[in-house]
């Protein structure tokens, strides 16, 4: 595995009760939708918009066409800077509060600009980009958010950009979902739920963002007490299984401060594609004044699933996989693709109602990840996954390779459909 253990100076407690059990500290505003679209020659935003595009999507999505639609697939096309723009109106009640906004997977080469100021950039293609809001953000009134996506001929040497030679064009586009969400000073920034069947227990690996300033003058505080709460749930029944357990640590200012904690989960029922039983993990994070400064929940599953010499086995029982394989990357070549990949409905059917009818239990997501939503609908299904990260053919630099394959096993890791 890819994950450092952190050293922590805590007591785990199991407690009767958490303060301010009914607030919402985090305040989440999603931006999928109906976005403004143009596309320019130079790096500069754009006068006008004509183009309307749906989040998430590809540019062959924009109404009108793009004026190149049809030289994408002769490959007489040249590169154009692909511009976004939607805005939103922040809660007043949301002032203090630190942002960030996410967006979930964008491709290719990602720039954010909020009310005309740069945020930040991001060359990865199939892992979220985030960034802090900072003071730019206009709480109670309208705000403007710009984002240009390059082109894949613009990806630098040392981004993990891969090649299918079998591909003959790679539509650039924001391809999954779009948020700004607020918290207090600590965030979960990063969350990841690894069950251990075999042991009865969750292992919990997750990264609080501290926003409070860091040290400026001597004797300034470097690091702060912050309360971790974890429970676990029925995903279905919402009932109580474990928790709330109580953890203190110090999370430094400025800086995410890695945490693990293992959370014992005795008599879970299993996750299996007959029976794809999910729980609820909620982690909440409280400052020193007792106020709860961000709260997230995952789903996960029960399960182990190992390889035993030729064959694999899931629960300790063994397992034959039947399936397929979709190259949803190149299925995003097909110009009639349009919204499928996107449209709920349309998977659910791909991914739970055939495979069930042809007794499959299995598939393989090859030459590229699929959208967020797709994970959550084969954990539901109990369909039994491959996921490839598209890395076919050498495109990269080490660090930078290690870099996005890290922030790839961080976003997709909760999902107990995703076995290999």
């Amino acid at each position: 595995m890819l994950y450092l253990k952190a050293s922590i100076c805590c007591c785990l407690l199991l407690v009767s009760t958490v303060n301010a059990a009914d607030e919402q500290p985090r305040i989440v505003l999603p931006l999928s939708g109906k976005w403004d679209f143009e596309q320019t020659v130079d790096a500069f935003p754009p006068s006008r918009f004509s183009r309307v595009i749906p989040v998430p999507g590809l540019i062959f999505l924009a109404e009108p066409r793009i004026d190149q639609f049809d030289s994408y697939y002769d490959g007489s096309y040249q590169p154009r800077y692909n511009w976004y723009r939607r805005k939103f109106t922040p809660p007043a009640e949301a002032e203090g509060m630190d942002g960030v906004v996410s967006i979930l997977k964008s491709k290719y080469v990602t720039d954010v600009y909020l009310n005309g100021r740069h945020l930040g950039g991001s060359m990865s293609s199939y892992t979220p980009v985030e960034f802090q809001l900072g003071d730019i953000v206009r709480f109670g009134r309208e705000n403007e958010l710009l984002v240009r996506v390059g082109d894949r001929k613009w990806l630098p040497p040392q981004a993990a950009g891969s090649t299918d030679k079998e591909k003959v064009t790679y539509w650039p586009g924001i391809w999954d979902d779009v948020e700004v969400s607020f918290t207090g000073k600590f965030r979960v920034d990063r969350l990841l739920l690894l069950p251990d069947k075999s042991e009865e227990r969750l292992e919990i690996k997750l990264e609080v963002r501290s926003f409070l300033p860091s040290q400026i003058q001597y004797g300034d505080p470097m690091s702060d007490s912050c309360q971790l709460v974890v429970t676990v749930r029925e995903k279905k029944s919402g009932r109580t299984v474990t928790g709330p357990l109580k953890a203190v640590h110090a999370a430094k200012r400025d800086n995410r401060t890695r945490i693990e904690i293992s959370v014992p989960l005795p008599e879970a029922c299993p996750w299996t594609p007959e029976d794809p039983y999910l729980y609820e993990a909620e982690i909440s994070l409280t400052d020193s004044s007792g106020k709860v400064s961000d709260r997230l929940s995952r789903s996960f599953g029960m399960r182990d699933f190992k390889r035993e010499g030729r064959h694999f086995s899931l629960n300790d029982q063994r397992i034959m996989l039947r399936g397929t394989n979709i190259t949803l990357h190149r299925f995003f070549e097909d110009p009639s693709c349009g919204n499928l990949p996107w449209d709920r409905q349309w998977v659910t059917r791909l991914l739970a109602d055939i495979p069930r009818s042809l007794d499959w239990n299995a598939m393989r997501i090859c030459v590229g990840v699929a959208p967020s939503f797709w994970y959550e609908i084969a954990d539901s299904a109990g369909l039994l996954l491959q996921n490839e990260w598209l890395y076919w053919q050498s495109h990269g630099w080490d660090e930078q390779i290690g870099r996005e394959y890290t922030d790839w096993v961080w976003a997709d890791g909760n999902h107990p459909s995703i076995v290999i």
